[in-house]
């Protein structure tokens, strides 16, 4: 795929806090993130449906811009979306489920199993789906991992761990209880070396009563390889289901 899916070292820390006891610790975890949830919407931010962004993309590989584009979005949540790019369209590609689509000059194409399997892999690890689907899900669980400086900021910091110990760190403003970062760490399943993924959340505004950011970036091992900036959203509009089909050619 020519772009990371949207809906992916700038920091000097300070020592994290010693770390509470395992009971205390996930108490606090629980704490913070009712606090993040209220801070992003509460119910309304848990219960979307739909939305329709507009922005513009940007690719990056070894420090260099690799690609751009213009990109209207539709999501269906949970698992279907639709991401159109150039003014033309001139790509187009779809998830519904379990299957997608890449649509081009050249017609139809359906994503490999892999393609499908790395994609919805990182999809479930990305701090905005833990926040608004994992929460409490069987085998999970939450610790507080302390607290230090980021960017000027302090933040603490939250981590979750799904049912296969996987975990992601949530960085939050201890102002707003804003998102601002999340870390997840994992593997090159063919070479096996670490990787270690970072996601950036900035510029916040409030639609429809749904906080969100309106710009994301995205590091692999401390290099960018993905930017986008959000012009416009809109929450809760009818989607047809032809949007989430692939066109017949």
């Amino acid at each position: 795929m020519r772009f990371v899916w949207l809906l992916t070292a700038f920091f000097v820390a300070a020592p994290a806090l010693p770390q509470a006891p395992a009971n205390e610790s996930a108490k606090k975890a629980r704490e913070l993130l009712d606090q993040v949830v209220t801070a992003l919407g509460g119910a309304a931010f848990r219960s979307l449906k739909t939305a329709r962004l507009e922005g513009r993309l940007y690719a990056f590989r070894r420090g260099d811009l690799s690609g751009l584009a213009q990109v209207v979005e539709y999501v269906r949540y949970p698992d279907k979306q639709r991401e159109e790019y150039g003014q033309n369209k001139e790509e187009i590609q779809i998830v519904n489920g379990d299957k997608g689509w890449t649509v081009d000059i050249n017609g139809v194409k359906p994503l490999s199993t892999e393609e499908m399997k790395e994609y919805r892999e990182a999809e479930s690890q990305r701090a905005f789906y833990i926040l608004r689907y994992r929460l409490g899900e069987e085998g999970s669980t939450v610790e507080y991992a302390g607290r230090e400086l980021w960017e000027n900021r302090e933040v603490d910091l939250v981590r979750f761990f799904d049912a296969e110990n996987r975990a992601v760190t949530i960085s939050l403003d201890r102002s707003t209880h804003l998102p601002l970062r999340a870390v997840r760490v994992r593997r090159d399943p063919k070479t096996r070396e670490r990787i270690e993924e970072t996601e950036i959340f900035s510029n916040y505004f409030t639609s429809n009563g749904v906080t969100a950011p309106r710009h994301l970036m995205r590091l692999r091992n401390g290099n960018r390889i993905f930017e986008a900036f959000i012009r416009e959203v809109r929450y809760n509009m009818e989607l047809p289901e032809s949007l989430f089909t692939p066109p017949q050619r």
